[in-house]
């Protein structure tokens, strides 16, 4: 959880310093799915967006979900970042 979550703001901010403009799509490896970043966003959000996420997570935990948690993720932030 901590380093699919880790590995997806990653990507998301190396995106951001390549110059990737708002309206783009922002892919991460491994992720079928990308995220559309409808504006900037600082590394102090993603992390707040990231201990929600992990938050939520823990309190339903379901083993079955482990190989679409990258997924998830970025669902979480596209709902969270408009």
């Amino acid at each position: 959880l901590d380093r699919v979550t880790q590995e997806v703001l990653a990507a998301v901010m190396d995106a951001q310093r390549s110059g990737a403009q708002p309206g783009e799509l922002v892919r991460v490896p491994g992720v079928a799915e990308g995220l559309v970043l409808s504006r900037p966003v600082s590394m102090a959000e993603l992390s707040r967006l990231r201990r929600q996420f992990i938050s939520y997570t823990k309190m339903q935990p379901r083993d079955e979900n482990l190989p679409q948690l990258a997924g998830m993720f970025l669902q979480y932030l596209s709902r969270s970042i408009q």
